[in-house]
């Protein structure tokens, strides 16, 4: 029970549910397969043993069969034209304005002429000449244009009857023979809807492909077909069972997903819009993946799918990138035609890209990772490709969508830019902005509290050091280093670092008003934070970097004059840190502090002093949240020792 109890709490119980959705509109978004669906591409080998038909089965006609057969029945479907009798009585060709009057004979001449042409028929001059389908008098005709009357040939023969005088005021007869519009697009839909989309039947036991044969023509469009039929054969029964099969499996996968993130990221889980993000970019791009694998299943190299990687790494960290875009790509693997090279490929790029993408910032950096991504992506394919066919030849189109795809991880600029201010959310491009030190926050430290400026910026640099040297965030720790005390701008003078009068106004007060006014500067440092809309990956540096450790100074001095003085009015509020970044931050703000004290200083000396400081810190429990483990603060004290050294150019102290 007490197992139960403990993982199936109500914020637990949320994100099951959350998981458990997400599951069922992935598998909700999977078009309709079967657990016997084939594993085929275009182009490329039959890997498989001889496929014979299960069943009799019709193989359907492609999509350019269709569209040619639509094209031919249109071709081939001549246009209806209505022939309508004329009649010459009670008609006057003569123009009504005319006093010309044309003579009885000549009237007859004229009228004979007009009528022969409207029993053959008078079309317009636009016609041009080809068959059509003539209806007289309610009998249909195929019959040519050229044996029908122009209205211009009419003209010509009224022209040779007529003086100038009486053509120059003549009517000109118009057509009897028009174009039936509706008739005719009623004829080419019916000859469209009787166009069959199969073209032949496959019986049972017929033999499709062999291995080895390339899959192409008519066997791609039978193992199309068969492919489309086992969906249809499939009961109802069956497709459950397959939708359920790869629902668990997708659910198992984000189980996994989760699980991770709160065992190595668990204060990600703390903010919600980290878990919305992180969550609507796993499905955006899991969707996208079955979508083109659908849809487009040989245009699949075309989409990047490495940029989910480099956006959750330039978010949050290296390492929680990686492990999300194994799993998306695991997701993902489970439609697409070729799994094996999709999941090499995919998680191979990852790591190059997210290995070499210490500083998406740098532009240069960014175009490097580009090249490298081509390069792997390309040999990745031909690698495939000659495995799995001897008589590889270069598919230019392929080689055309691996060099899209490569260029397309450009658009991670306006997509960052983009989340931030969807999300509100900092990456590492705005942390550039903000480490500048003409920023109006820090510019105000450096003129109201120039010593604590200055404790800043070599507390940054340490920390930098620190974190490039154990693959933590540099960036990260480094701003959130030029911030951690911002709270003293308040009060400056009650910090020593800032005292260069000789004055220290603490002599003046109590123990425990001095603590208090000492503790404060967190709080007063994540209003100001706030206030100059800081984000609030830099004010956890500034709550954490003193954890919830003692002003033992001040705690001592009072415990002199108090016995019972009690330790929580003079601890800092925390909280602990609770990443590698801000457990750097407070060993290095720690030690910086302390170094200053250290009188003639030696190389002993700061050897004692880092074991120490750092023994303190982790004796109390302040790096119990963080992820910074016993080999990497080993590590970091022996860097730290070596910095130190570095910075106060002491030298190794010789026996007499």
């Amino acid at each position: 029970m007490s197992f139960i109890k403990k993982y199936f709490k109500i914020e637990h119980l949320a994100l099951f549910v959350i998981l458990f959705l997400s599951t069922v509109l992935i598998v909700l978004l999977t078009p309709e397969s079967n657990r016997f669906s084939l594993r085929y591409q275009h182009g490329e080998p039959w890997s498989q043993d001889v496929l014979y038909a299960p069943f009799d089965f019709p193989v359907y006609k492609t999509n350019e069969e269709l569209i040619s057969e639509k094209k031919q029945a249109i071709e081939s479907q001549f246009p209806i034209y209505t022939f309508k009798k004329v009649s010459l009585e009670n008609k006057n060709f003569i123009l009504a304005n005319s006093e010309k009057v044309i003579s009885e004979n000549l009237n007859n001449d004229l009228n004979e002429i007009i009528l022969n042409s409207y029993e053959t028929g008078v079309i317009s001059d636009t016609l041009i000449n080809r068959s059509i389908i003539l209806v007289k008098n309610g009998e249909e005709s195929i019959i040519n244009t050229d044996k029908l009357i122009r209205r211009t040939e009419l003209k010509k023969k009224i022209r040779n009857l007529l003086p100038d005088s009486l053509f120059n005021v003549f009517n000109i007869p118009e057509e009897n023979v028009f174009f039936n519009k509706e008739e005719t697009n009623k004829r080419i839909n019916n000859a469209i809807s009787n166009i069959l989309p199969i073209d032949y039947w496959v019986k049972q036991n017929s033999r499709i492909i062999a291995k080895g044969e390339i899959v192409q023509g008519d066997k791609l469009k039978v193992l199309d077909s068969l492919n489309r039929n086992y969906v249809k054969n499939s009961d109802v029964k069956d497709r459950l069972i397959s939708k359920i099969s790869k629902g668990a499996i997708i659910y198992v996968l984000l189980l996994a997903f989760y699980l991770y993130i709160k065992k190595f990221n668990g204060a990600l889980l703390l903010i919600n819009k980290n878990i919305i993000f992180i969550l609507f970019n796993t499905l955006l791009f899991i969707c996208l993946g079955i979508f083109f694998s659908y849809s487009y299943p040989d245009y699949i190299l075309i989409v990047p799918f490495v940029i989910y990687s480099l956006i959750l790494q330039s978010f949050f960290s290296t390492r929680l990138a990686l492990f999300c875009s194994v799993l998306v790509t695991l997701v993902i693997s489970l439609n697409v035609l070729n799994p094996l090279i999709f999941i090499t490929q995919q998680i191979l790029i990852s790591i190059v890209a997210l290995t070499s993408n210490a500083k998406i910032y740098n532009r240069a950096n960014l175009f490097l990772v580009v090249v490298k991504i081509l390069i792997v992506s390309t040999i990745i394919w031909i690698s495939f490709s000659l495995f799995s066919d001897a008589d590889f030849t270069i598919k230019w189109e392929k080689l055309g969508q691996i060099v899209i795809s490569s260029i397309l991880v450009l658009m991670i600029y306006p997509l960052i830019y983009a989340y931030e201010k969807v999300f509100n959310m900092t990456s590492d491009i705005s942390l550039l902005e903000l480490g500048d030190t003409n920023a109006p926050l820090l510019k105000r430290l450096s003129n109201e509290a120039p010593g604590t400026f200055h404790h800043s910026l070599n507390v940054a640099n340490i920390a930098e050091y620190l974190a490039s040297e154990i693959g933590a965030n540099s960036m990260l720790v480094r701003v959130g280093a030029l911030y951690h005390d911002i709270g003293k701008i308040s009060n400056p003078t009650l910090f020593i670092e800032n005292q260069t009068n000789g004055i220290n106004p603490h002599d003046d007060l109590a123990p425990k008003e001095s603590a208090r006014i000492i503790i404060n500067h967190i709080l007063l440092g994540v209003e100001l934070a706030k206030e100059y809309n800081i984000p609030d990956r830099i004010i956890d540096f500034i709550r954490t970097h003193h954890g919830d450790s003692l002003v033992k100074y001040f705690y001592h001095k009072n415990k002199e004059l108090d016995p019972n003085t009690v330790k929580e009015n003079f601890s800092y509020p925390g909280p602990k840190p609770f990443s590698k970044e801000t457990a750097l931050l407070m060993i290095s703000d720690s030690i910086e502090a302390a170094s200053k004290s250290v009188q003639q200083p030696t190389a002993q000396k700061f050897d004692r002093l880092v074991e120490t400081v750092i023994d303190g810190h982790l004796n109390s429990g302040q790096f119990d949240n963080s992820d910074l483990t016993l080999k990497e603060i080993k590590k970091v004290k022996l860097l730290i020792k070596k910095k130190l050294n570095s910075i106060y150019h002491v030298r190794i102290e010789y026996p007499e």
